[in-house]
Protein backbone atom coordinates (compact mmCIF):
# COMPACT_ATOMS: atom_id res chain seq x y z
CA UNK A 1 0.00 0.00 0.00
CA UNK A 2 1.23 3.50 -0.89
CA UNK A 3 -0.08 7.00 -1.57
CA UNK A 4 -1.60 7.66 -4.99
CA UNK A 5 0.09 11.10 -5.15
CA UNK A 6 3.57 12.40 -4.37
CA UNK A 7 4.22 13.22 -0.69
CA UNK A 8 4.66 16.95 -1.38
CA UNK A 9 1.21 17.24 -2.98
CA UNK A 10 -0.38 15.00 -0.36
CA UNK A 11 0.92 17.12 2.52
CA UNK A 12 0.98 20.66 1.14
CA UNK A 13 -1.44 20.95 -1.79
CA UNK A 14 -4.82 20.14 -0.31
CA UNK A 15 -7.88 22.03 -1.51
CA UNK A 16 -11.54 21.45 -0.60
CA UNK A 17 -11.61 18.81 2.16
CA UNK A 18 -13.90 15.83 2.58
CA UNK A 19 -17.33 16.75 4.00
CA UNK A 20 -16.92 20.51 3.54
CA UNK A 21 -20.56 21.78 3.47
CA UNK A 22 -21.68 22.82 -0.04
CA UNK A 23 -25.03 23.53 -1.66
CA UNK A 24 -24.29 22.39 -5.23
CA UNK A 25 -24.08 18.64 -4.50
CA UNK A 26 -26.99 16.32 -3.55
CA UNK A 27 -25.03 15.08 -0.53
CA UNK A 28 -24.85 18.61 0.89
CA UNK A 29 -21.11 18.24 1.38
CA UNK A 30 -17.93 17.75 -0.64
CA UNK A 31 -17.74 14.00 -1.18
CA UNK A 32 -13.99 13.82 -1.69
CA UNK A 33 -10.66 15.52 -1.11
CA UNK A 34 -9.19 17.98 -3.63
CA UNK A 35 -5.46 18.23 -4.29
CA UNK A 36 -4.13 21.27 -6.18
CA UNK A 37 -1.81 20.05 -8.91
CA UNK A 38 -0.73 23.38 -10.52
CA UNK A 39 -0.19 22.05 -14.04
CA UNK A 40 -1.92 19.68 -16.42
CA UNK A 41 -0.54 16.45 -17.80
CA UNK A 42 2.51 16.37 -15.53
CA UNK A 43 1.38 15.12 -12.10
CA UNK A 44 0.90 11.33 -12.07
CA UNK A 45 -1.72 9.43 -10.12
CA UNK A 46 -0.42 5.97 -9.26
CA UNK A 47 -2.05 2.74 -8.16
CA UNK A 48 -1.99 2.57 -4.33
CA UNK A 49 -1.79 -1.22 -4.57
CA UNK A 50 -2.57 -3.96 -7.06
CA UNK A 51 -6.01 -3.55 -8.60
CA UNK A 52 -8.04 -2.82 -11.72
CA UNK A 53 -9.30 0.35 -13.42
CA UNK A 54 -12.93 -0.48 -14.14
CA UNK A 55 -14.45 2.82 -15.29
CA UNK A 56 -12.80 5.44 -17.50
CA UNK A 57 -14.98 8.00 -19.25
CA UNK A 58 -15.73 11.70 -19.79
CA UNK A 59 -18.52 13.75 -18.26
CA UNK A 60 -19.34 17.46 -18.19
CA UNK A 61 -18.86 17.80 -14.44
CA UNK A 62 -16.11 15.24 -13.69
CA UNK A 63 -14.15 15.58 -16.92
CA UNK A 64 -12.06 12.51 -17.61
CA UNK A 65 -12.63 10.30 -14.62
CA UNK A 66 -12.36 6.70 -13.51
CA UNK A 67 -12.58 4.28 -10.61
CA UNK A 68 -9.77 2.05 -9.43
CA UNK A 69 -10.91 -1.06 -7.55
CA UNK A 70 -8.63 -2.84 -5.09
CA UNK A 71 -8.62 -4.99 -1.98
CA UNK A 72 -6.85 -4.15 1.24
CA UNK A 73 -6.89 -5.97 4.58
CA UNK A 74 -9.65 -8.24 3.33
CA UNK A 75 -11.99 -5.45 2.19
CA UNK A 76 -12.85 -4.04 -1.24
CA UNK A 77 -12.57 -0.33 -2.08
CA UNK A 78 -12.96 1.91 -5.10
CA UNK A 79 -10.83 5.01 -5.62
CA UNK A 80 -12.73 7.53 -7.75
CA UNK A 81 -10.50 10.12 -9.43
CA UNK A 82 -11.86 13.15 -11.32
CA UNK A 83 -10.58 15.94 -13.63
CA UNK A 84 -7.85 13.83 -15.21
CA UNK A 85 -5.80 15.13 -18.15
CA UNK A 86 -6.80 12.50 -20.70
CA UNK A 87 -8.75 9.29 -20.97
CA UNK A 88 -7.25 6.51 -18.89
CA UNK A 89 -6.84 2.90 -19.93
CA UNK A 90 -8.84 0.22 -18.20
CA UNK A 91 -7.29 -2.98 -16.96
CA UNK A 92 -5.08 -4.41 -14.24
CA UNK A 93 -2.36 -2.34 -12.59
CA UNK A 94 0.40 -3.16 -10.11
CA UNK A 95 1.19 -1.02 -7.08
CA UNK A 96 3.01 2.13 -8.21
CA UNK A 97 1.93 1.92 -11.87
CA UNK A 98 0.73 5.24 -13.32
CA UNK A 99 -3.04 5.36 -13.80
CA UNK A 100 -2.97 8.72 -15.54
CA UNK A 101 -2.09 12.39 -15.09
CA UNK A 102 -3.93 15.17 -13.27
CA UNK A 103 -5.65 17.77 -15.43
CA UNK A 104 -8.40 20.37 -15.41
CA UNK A 105 -11.23 18.69 -17.27
CA UNK A 106 -14.86 19.03 -16.27
CA UNK A 107 -16.18 21.86 -14.18
CA UNK A 108 -13.40 24.12 -12.92
CA UNK A 109 -13.93 26.02 -9.69
CA UNK A 110 -13.41 29.74 -10.41
CA UNK A 111 -15.32 32.62 -8.83
CA UNK A 112 -18.45 30.53 -8.87
CA UNK A 113 -18.66 26.76 -9.04
CA UNK A 114 -19.46 25.60 -12.54
CA UNK A 115 -18.88 28.99 -14.14
CA UNK A 116 -16.40 27.64 -16.66
CA UNK A 117 -16.46 24.37 -18.55
CA UNK A 118 -12.93 23.09 -19.13
CA UNK A 119 -13.00 20.66 -22.05
CA UNK A 120 -10.78 18.04 -23.54
CA UNK A 121 -8.19 20.23 -25.23
CA UNK A 122 -4.86 21.07 -23.61
CA UNK A 123 -5.42 24.73 -24.47
CA UNK A 124 -8.67 24.84 -22.48
CA UNK A 125 -7.07 23.04 -19.54
CA UNK A 126 -4.26 25.59 -19.47
CA UNK A 127 -6.52 28.63 -19.75
CA UNK A 128 -6.59 31.24 -17.00
CA UNK A 129 -10.05 30.02 -16.03
CA UNK A 130 -8.85 26.52 -15.28
CA UNK A 131 -7.83 25.34 -11.83
CA UNK A 132 -5.91 22.06 -12.22
CA UNK A 133 -6.79 19.77 -9.36
CA UNK A 134 -7.52 16.16 -8.54
CA UNK A 135 -10.78 15.27 -6.78
CA UNK A 136 -10.50 11.92 -4.99
CA UNK A 137 -13.24 9.86 -3.40
CA UNK A 138 -12.86 6.56 -1.54
CA UNK A 139 -15.87 4.26 -1.78
CA UNK A 140 -16.43 1.11 0.23
CA UNK A 141 -16.90 -1.90 -2.04
CA UNK A 142 -17.50 -1.65 -5.77
CA UNK A 143 -18.38 1.81 -7.07
CA UNK A 144 -22.12 2.31 -7.67
CA UNK A 145 -23.38 5.04 -10.00
CA UNK A 146 -26.27 6.08 -7.74
CA UNK A 147 -24.06 6.80 -4.72
CA UNK A 148 -23.42 10.52 -5.28
CA UNK A 149 -27.08 11.26 -6.01
CA UNK A 150 -28.39 10.79 -2.47
CA UNK A 151 -27.15 11.95 0.92
CA UNK A 152 -27.94 8.65 2.58
CA UNK A 153 -25.95 6.64 0.06
CA UNK A 154 -23.00 9.02 0.34
CA UNK A 155 -22.99 8.66 4.12
CA UNK A 156 -23.13 4.88 3.79
CA UNK A 157 -20.58 4.28 1.05
CA UNK A 158 -18.05 7.15 0.92
CA UNK A 159 -15.24 7.55 3.47
CA UNK A 160 -12.50 10.13 3.97
CA UNK A 161 -9.57 9.19 1.69
CA UNK A 162 -7.02 11.23 3.67
CA UNK A 163 -7.65 9.76 7.11
CA UNK A 164 -8.06 6.22 5.77
CA UNK A 165 -4.89 6.21 3.68
CA UNK A 166 -2.87 7.74 6.51
CA UNK A 167 -4.21 5.09 8.87
CA UNK A 168 -3.19 2.35 6.42
CA UNK A 169 0.26 3.81 5.87
CA UNK A 170 0.89 4.36 9.59
CA UNK A 171 -0.04 0.74 10.23
CA UNK A 172 2.28 -0.41 7.46
CA UNK A 173 5.11 1.73 8.87
CA UNK A 174 4.59 0.22 12.32
CA UNK A 175 4.73 -3.27 10.82
CA UNK A 176 7.92 -2.39 8.97
CA UNK A 177 9.48 -1.17 12.21
CA UNK A 178 9.31 -4.53 13.96
CA UNK A 179 12.46 -5.48 15.81
CA UNK A 180 15.18 -7.50 14.10
CA UNK A 181 16.80 -10.32 16.02
CA UNK A 182 19.95 -12.22 15.16
CA UNK A 183 20.79 -15.90 15.51
CA UNK A 184 24.15 -17.57 14.99
CA UNK A 185 24.06 -20.46 12.54
CA UNK A 186 23.85 -23.79 14.33
CA UNK A 187 23.25 -22.24 17.76
CA UNK A 188 20.11 -21.44 19.74
CA UNK A 189 20.99 -18.09 21.36
CA UNK A 190 19.16 -15.01 20.09
CA UNK A 191 20.67 -11.51 20.05
CA UNK A 192 19.77 -7.86 19.60
CA UNK A 193 22.23 -5.60 17.81
CA UNK A 194 23.01 -2.41 19.72
CA UNK A 195 23.85 1.01 18.31
CA UNK A 196 27.46 0.22 19.17
CA UNK A 197 27.29 -2.79 16.77
CA UNK A 198 27.71 -5.15 19.72
CA UNK A 199 25.33 -8.14 19.86
CA UNK A 200 23.47 -8.54 23.17
CA UNK A 201 21.92 -11.92 24.06
CA UNK A 202 18.29 -11.92 25.21
CA UNK A 203 16.12 -14.17 27.34
CA UNK A 204 12.53 -14.15 26.15
CA UNK A 205 10.51 -14.13 29.35
CA UNK A 206 7.01 -12.75 29.91
CA UNK A 207 8.27 -9.30 30.83
CA UNK A 208 10.40 -9.08 27.69
CA UNK A 209 7.43 -10.11 25.55
CA UNK A 210 5.24 -7.44 27.13
CA UNK A 211 7.82 -4.80 26.19
CA UNK A 212 8.97 -5.96 22.76
CA UNK A 213 6.68 -8.74 21.58
CA UNK A 214 7.56 -12.34 20.95
CA UNK A 215 10.89 -12.46 19.12
CA UNK A 216 9.64 -15.45 17.10
CA UNK A 217 7.00 -13.16 15.51
CA UNK A 218 9.64 -10.70 14.36
CA UNK A 219 12.41 -10.86 11.78
CA UNK A 220 15.20 -13.29 12.67
CA UNK A 221 18.40 -12.98 10.66
CA UNK A 222 20.71 -15.99 10.81
CA UNK A 223 24.39 -15.23 10.24
CA UNK A 224 27.46 -17.46 10.27
CA UNK A 225 29.35 -15.73 13.07
CA UNK A 226 28.03 -13.17 15.55
CA UNK A 227 30.80 -10.89 16.74
CA UNK A 228 31.44 -8.98 18.91
CA UNK A 229 29.19 -10.42 21.61
CA UNK A 230 28.39 -8.90 24.96
CA UNK A 231 28.47 -10.95 28.14
CA UNK A 232 25.56 -8.89 29.49
CA UNK A 233 22.00 -9.83 28.71
CA UNK A 234 19.70 -7.25 27.19
CA UNK A 235 17.19 -5.52 29.48
CA UNK A 236 14.84 -7.37 31.82
CA UNK A 237 14.08 -11.07 31.92
CA UNK A 238 11.95 -13.39 33.99
CA UNK A 239 13.85 -15.05 36.82
CA UNK A 240 11.23 -17.47 38.16
CA UNK A 241 7.60 -18.52 37.91
CA UNK A 242 6.58 -16.28 40.81
CA UNK A 243 6.73 -13.16 38.66
CA UNK A 244 10.01 -11.78 40.02
CA UNK A 245 12.45 -10.21 37.59
CA UNK A 246 16.17 -9.63 37.55
CA UNK A 247 17.60 -6.49 36.00
CA UNK A 248 20.80 -6.94 34.01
Amino acid sequence: MRLFLADEIWKNKRGFPFKKPVTYLPAGYHTGQDFLTDSVGKVPVVAPCDGILTIYQLSRSAGWWGTYSFEYAGNKYSLKILHMYKEMKGGKYKEGNILGYCGATGLSITQKYGEAYIGESEEEQNSDKAVPHLHVELHKGEYKHDTNKKRGLCDLRIIDPVSIFEKWLNKKQAENNKMIFYKESGKSSVYLKGNDNVYYPIISGKHFISLFGNWKENTIKEIDNINPKSESYFGLFKANNEGDYDVV
